[in-house]
């Protein structure tokens, strides 16, 4: 911080990457957006990308206050709406819980977007991937819905390297 400080100290804006900084708890990344708050003062965004799981151990008053401390926006990697593709892919939550989750972010004042992500459920799955996912981003209202494609292919055994 004190670098970043010293090469742009009127940041407004701050994106936390590499990784995923919310599944912190709420005693650790406070402590961190009160540092970035302290070597750039005219700090007024920032950034995260999370898991919806990672909402469920902070409560409303708790996202509040990284609201105020900065936390503008989070980015999720919802994937699907759809149950039967949560669990196919073994995202450790349901549709409900997505709901449940952004509607804290929505109290708390935090802009959220979501990706949506072709192909997971499988051919033979996705309409109902994309008809589930479609109502419970909507009943969300995210900022945004983002999409991303995944093809799978089938595995090929590769001729062993001889050595």
């Amino acid at each position: 911080m004190k670098e970043l400080a010293e090469v742009d100290p009127h940041a407004k804006t701050i994106q936390l990457l590499s990784a995923n900084p919310l599944c912190m708890s709420y005693d650790k990344l406070a402590p961190i957006l009160e540092m970035i708050n302290k070597y750039l003062p005219e700090m007024e965004y920032i950034y995260g990308a999370g898991r919806v799981t990672d909402i469920r151990n902070k409560t409303v008053e708790q996202l509040k206050s990284l609201k105020d401390m900065g936390l503008r926006e989070i980015s999720l990697g919802v994937e699907s709406g759809d149950d039967w593709t949560l669990d196919r892919v073994n995202k450790g939550y349901h549709a409900e819980d997505i709901f449940e989750q952004c509607g804290k972010l929505t109290e708390a004042g935090i802009d959220f977007w979501m990706t949506f992500l072709n192909g997971v459920a499988g051919k033979e799955h996705s309409i109902d991937h994309a008809i589930h996912s479609a109502e419970v981003f909507s009943k969300c209202d995210p900022m945004l819905v983002g999409t991303g494609g995944l093809t799978l292919f089938p595995v090929r055994t590769l001729p062993a390297r001889i050595f």
